[in-house]
């Protein structure tokens, strides 16, 4: 499959706020940029002609850089050089203390860069303190010497932050001793990427959220070890994509969103992962068309990390091959109607007819399309479906469409190509779409609402998402609830639970019409969990609630990987006479014998469809209307006769011993089914008494 890569380039933005330093700020207020400071030393010119000016704090002391209690002189002529710079100067100065600096600037985006030396110690832990910028903890326990691998050798990191209120904030707190920075600078950026990261936080330095872009396996983002952490990337416009593969490191995120927004303010989750395993996750979240995407962490897999991402990439898979008849010229090719880009189309020549087709790879369920038309629109066209791309049939016909968007609604085929015909223009134009969307729309689906959830993880939809690795969850308290809304009316006999460890020891199934009235149709007062499947009679409802009154266990709420309906067919007993039965016998029928449960009457059995099949094979034997209704097995009830053409049988069945299956509907499409066990031989014309059959006695 062909996928398009949007390009991703990323810079780090962290915003959140930092704890109060203990100490009084040192303010200094810089109205130019680039700018830099040289942390307790005098102005200097670096060799790329960068300026640092003296800082403010060094140069109000004593001249010898009296911080705070501590005095300390360094005579650069006479030191070691600093390893790793050019700038001697700045790496030998040095600012002690708790810091802060304030940068009076123009909001926009800068790059800032901290530089570091140790030139008294050369083991680890002498010095280790944390920064923040604006508010963001960006270096956490910062061990100089241990990064650096011994004294005077020099560090530097560069972060991307944005400006917002006309003042930076650089920020510095002890873990051990003194924290010191040799240097800072403040560069303006002019040109952005189109594309930028931003993280909640990070673990420390080398970790920063650009790392999970810059297609490096090797480079990751890591956060720091809270649950609630986050990462976006900002797009700099709106985007199509439909897939985001997240290559997880071994602190990978338990459960987590993936959200969408126009504004990086409100945002709307489209997938949610409960129960991931780490290493890579690709994640098909359909086609969405934004300017941000988040990651954002609900619970992480371990506890003694954060989040960890060694790379994230956002793609459109072009999942379809798609030709037309023809295209207006190059950039207008038919791919561009299934890009999921809304910036580019399929255009054809300025002639009737012409089309555009989509091949499904496979044939596929669809029941819908929505066509984005350009304005040069079609104004009558045939929706068409095929097997074989030679032979078409109309699912859908117009001669009066208007352009725009057109919603097409159909009843469901299974297809492999699917096209648009279109045989007159609405324009002096061509034919023009900006997307061509073909889905499937499951009558069936459905959506559950719960009284709580536990958190995140737990949402109620994951009781109805078909997956038992995924589970909803409430809060610790009785009573609770969930319910299932069908949007219409469904009928069913059996509801299934599977629960969770915390289940429900007392609960109702309950139905509604409204979602306001309930009535009860099943009681448990003792469940021992693991899974209930519950009989409740034929019910026909739009909502349908598991209502629980007791909770299992005190430490847990009520939880369920799955909540299920269906129509399961009424258990029969079923006796087949003969039991035994010559190949070569000349007799005419095979009778079936069906016991169905009290609660069902007979009587609404449709007796048009009573099937008997090899159950081995699945053959169908035969197929009879029942021939008569009787108390056949004395117990009172009604039960029903069928004679099937022993001939049928004959014809399909081995000899052996052979598992025959009887299944029948209901007039309300209920079904039953039950089996018997018969023994087929071949015997020649070897006569057997029908008085000799086995039987099974109900």
């Amino acid at each position: 499959m062909k996928k398009i890569l949007l390009v991703i380039a990323l810079l780090l933005l962290l915003p959140l706020i930092m704890p109060d330093l203990a100490q009084a700020a040192d303010d200094i207020y810089l109205s130019n940029s680039p700018v830099g400071i040289n942390c307790g030393g005098e102005s200097y010119i670096a060799a790329n002609g960068d300026e640092y000016i003296a800082d403010q704090e060094y140069t109000a002391s004593n001249g010898a850089g009296y911080v705070d209690g501590y005095e300390y002189s360094i005579d650069v002529s006479s030191s070691p050089p600093i390893l790793g710079t050019e700038d001697q100067i700045l790496y030998q100065s040095e600012r002690c203390s708790v810091s802060e600096y304030k940068f009076d600037l123009a909001n926009g985006f800068y790059d800032v860069k901290l530089q570091f030396a140790e030139v008294y110690f050369n083991y680890e832990q002498a010095r280790v303190f944390s920064v923040w910028l604006e508010g963001k903890k960006l270096i956490s326990d910062l061990d100089i010497c241990k990064e650096a691998g011994a004294s005077y050798y020099a560090l530097d990191y560069t972060f991307t932050i944005e400006v917002k209120d006309n003042q930076l904030n650089i920020q510095a707190r002890a873990a051990i001793d003194n924290p010191k920075f040799s240097a800072i600078s403040v560069k303006r950026l002019i040109t952005l990427p189109l594309t930028q990261a931003m993280a909640s936080s990070i673990e420390g330095p080398g970790l920063e959220a650009d790392k999970a872009v810059d297609r490096n396996p090797t480079t990751r983002w890591a956060s720091g070890f809270t649950d609630d952490e986050w990462i976006y990337l900002d797009f700099g416009y709106p985007k199509s994509f439909n897939t985001v593969m997240l290559n997880w490191e071994l602190a990978y995120g338990k459960c987590y969103e993936i959200q969408i927004s126009d504004d990086a303010v409100n945002w709307t989750a489209v997938y949610t992962e409960a129960d991931p395993d780490g290493e890579t996750d690709i994640i098909n979240v359909g086609t969405q068309t934004s300017r941000y995407l988040r990651i954002y962490g609900i619970e992480r897999a371990v506890d003694w990390a954060g989040y960890s991402l060694w790379e994230i990439e956002v793609i459109y898979e072009m999942q379809y091959a798609v030709v037309a008849s023809s295209t207006q010229g190059p950039g207008f090719e038919a791919d561009k109607a299934m890009d999921g880009n809304f910036e580019t189309r399929w255009s054809s020549e300025a002639s009737d007819p012409q089309w555009v087709c989509i091949d499904l790879d496979q044939p596929t369920k669809v029941n819908k399309v929505t066509l984005y038309w350009e304005a040069a629109y079609g104004k009558s066209y045939q929706i068409q479906t095929s097997d074989d791309a030679v032979n078409w049939t109309d699912v859908y016909s117009t001669i009066d469409s208007d352009g725009g968007i057109d919603e097409i609604a159909f009843d469901t085929v299974t297809t492999r190509y699917i096209r648009m015909y279109g045989t007159e223009r609405g324009t002096d134009w061509g034919y023009s779409l900006w997307e061509f969307e073909v889905t499937y729309q499951d009558s069936l689906a459905v959506t559950a609402t719960a009284s709580s959830i536990e958190n995140l993880c737990y949402t109620a939809d994951k009781a109805v998402d078909n997956s038992i690795f995924t589970r909803w969850s409430s809060e610790f308290s009785d009573p609770q609830w969930i319910y299932i809304d069908f949007v219409t009316p469904r009928t069913f006999n059996t509801v299934k639970l599977t629960w969770e460890f915390a289940y429900g020891k007392a609960y109702e199934i309950q139905i509604s019409d409204d979602a306001v009235n309930w009535t009860a149709i099943y009681t448990e007062a003792d469940s021992d969990g693991a899974v209930d499947i519950i009989s409740v009679g034929i019910q026909t409802a739009r909502y349908l609630r598991m209502y629980g009154t007791e909770r299992a266990i005190g430490w847990g709420g009520y939880s369920l990987w799955e909540f299920e309906v269906d129509m399961e067919p009424i258990p029969a007993a079923v006796d087949i006479n003969p039991n035994t039965i010559n190949k070569k016998s000349k007799g005419k029928y095979v009778t079936c014998y069906i016991w169905l449960p009290v609660e069902y009457d007979v009587g609404d059995i449709d007796v048009a469809t009573v099937t008997i099949s090899n159950a081995s094979d699945e053959s169908v034997l035969a197929e009879e209307t029942p021939t008569e209704v009787g108390d056949f097995n004395s117990d009172g009830i009604t039960d029903l006769m069928v004679k099937f053409d022993r001939n049928s049988a004959y014809a399909i069945l081995s000899v052996g011993s052979v598992e025959v299956t009887v299944k029948g509907f209901f007039v309300d499409g209920l079904s039953f089914e039950g089996s018997e066990v018969v023994n087929v031989m071949d015997k020649g014309s070897e006569h057997i008494n029908e008085e000799d059959l086995s039987s099974i006695e109900y």
